[in-house]
């Protein structure tokens, strides 16, 4: 009997931390830069009060929450009941595959959701470079294209917008959206800043960095490109081959038997 509460109990753990480790790994997507809340007031120099930003204040995120202890109480609970219908050693191998299986889609969706803001990123780059074109300073380009972006991207610059009217200065409204547009975003964010601190034409330094995003995404498509035919492989082998086989070998071979008795 001690052994079986073992079993279970070991069943119910590793659903528990299956859960929590996969809810922390969705967790990872890109956050938006949450708008900055006002901590005091300082006098402004028309009598007015101006909200104090702290630059690094961010609002909860709600995705990075653990799961809620009755959830992890009713998967145990489960455990516990499958495991007296099935066994426990059954009961605690099904719970580790399922608690990897939800740990790999986890991981997957964090990579598409990379992926997404990666290929976004050129695209971004271009809005920018038009409405620095239009004459726009470096704020206002922020403002404008924070509409326009692409979807992936669109949180991000909508939170770094809405920090801006908080109160948030330029540079570190910047900072804060240039870590959330993946490798290339330190680079967009850093050509801004830049331009905004020193008077520099934008539109040069956004075209440096317009062509590399450009370059990166070109070979991103390359590379996918080069593993499409290992990922075929697996459906062709399994789905492709054997209803070949049925349709095309199986008849002949069967009107050459009938042929053959005859």
């Amino acid at each position: 009997m001690r052994a079986v509460v073992g079993a279970l109990a070991a069943g119910g753990s590793v659903v528990a931390v299956a859960l929590a480790l996969g809810a922390r790994l969705g967790s990872g997507t890109v956050r938006p830069l949450r708008p900055a809340e006002p901590l005091a007031h300082e006098r402004t120099g028309g009598g007015g009060t101006a909200p104090a930003i702290s630059p690094g204040s961010r609002a909860p995120d709600v995705a990075a929450r653990p799961p809620p202890v009755p959830l992890i109480a009713a998967v145990v609970v489960l455990v516990l009941l499958v495991a007296a219908v099935v066994g426990p050693v059954v009961a605690v191998v099904g719970v580790a595959f399922v608690g990897l299986a939800r740990v790999r889609a986890a991981r997957s969706a964090l990579r598409r959701r990379r992926r997404a803001v990666e290929v976004a990123v050129p695209d971004l780059v271009d809005l920018f470079v038009i409405a620095a074109a239009a004459g726009h300073p470096v704020q206002a380009c922020v403002v404008m294209v924070a509409d326009r972006a692409p979807e992936p991207l669109r949180p991000a610059l909508s939170a770094a917008r809405s920090s801006l009217a908080h109160g948030m200065s330029l540079a570190d409204a910047l900072a804060g959206l240039g870590a959330e547009l993946g490798v290339l975003g330190p680079s967009l964010t850093g050509a801004l800043a830049a331009s905004a601190a020193t008077g520099a034409p934008l539109g040069p330094a956004l075209h440096d960095v317009a062509s590399i995003a450009r370059d990166r995404r070109r070979r991103e498509a390359e590379n996918e490109a080069r593993r499409l035919p290992v990922t075929l492989l697996f459906p062709l082998v399994c789905c492709v081959l054997p209803a070949f086989v049925l349709l095309a070998v199986v008849p002949l071979l069967a009107a050459s038997l009938a042929a053959l008795e005859i």
